[in-house]
């Protein structure tokens, strides 16, 4: 091969239209449950800045599970279970040895007699503290609390299909 010097080269660039288009493209965010906020304390923090032990179970895993009745949605929780069922009416819910009583159980952030097995439809997720840091939560057994935070109303349409 020869070595040059000083040479410039060009050459032309042409470009043609097409009537492809491009597909829709979907860009889907996803938080972990670690950096998603809770309302089971009492300051809307995430889950991971949080000293207490909370569990969160969202509409997601719910509805993946196909959960009808609350035993089931406590599967994914450690350390909380349905101690006892008392004439098939009502779940008596303990964990870490303690029994959940009324004080125990919220809705919303608000306690709530739960003489009946919940509706579970309308829930859309399950937080729950454990340990012995619900005490500040006054009355409580030590065993941990349950938040049963029930569905929003949206004002879109759309629907679902399965």
């Amino acid at each position: 091969m020869e070595e040059t010097t000083n040479e410039t080269l060009s050459f032309d660039l042409t470009l043609t239209e097409s009537a492809s288009q491009l597909s829709e493209v979907v860009v889907t965010g996803l938080r972990s449950l670690n950096e998603r906020t809770s309302s089971v304390g009492k300051v809307l923090i995430k889950a991971m800045d949080m000293p207490q032990i909370t569990v969160v179970n969202n509409r997601d895993i719910l509805e993946r599970q196909q959960t009808i009745r609350l035993r089931e949605a406590l599967m994914n929780i450690s350390g909380v279970y349905i101690m006892c069922v008392i004439g098939g009416g009502q779940e008596k819910i303990a964990g870490r040895g303690y029994a959940f009583n009324s004080s125990n159980t919220f809705k919303n952030g608000v306690r709530y007699y739960k003489g009946a097995i919940p509706e579970i439809s309308a829930v859309e997720k399950l937080e729950v503290i454990e340990g012995i840091a619900v005490v500040l939560y006054g009355n409580v057994t030590a065993g941990g609390i349950l938040n049963l935070v029930t569905k929003k109303p949206r004002f879109e349409n759309g629907g679902k299909l399965s």
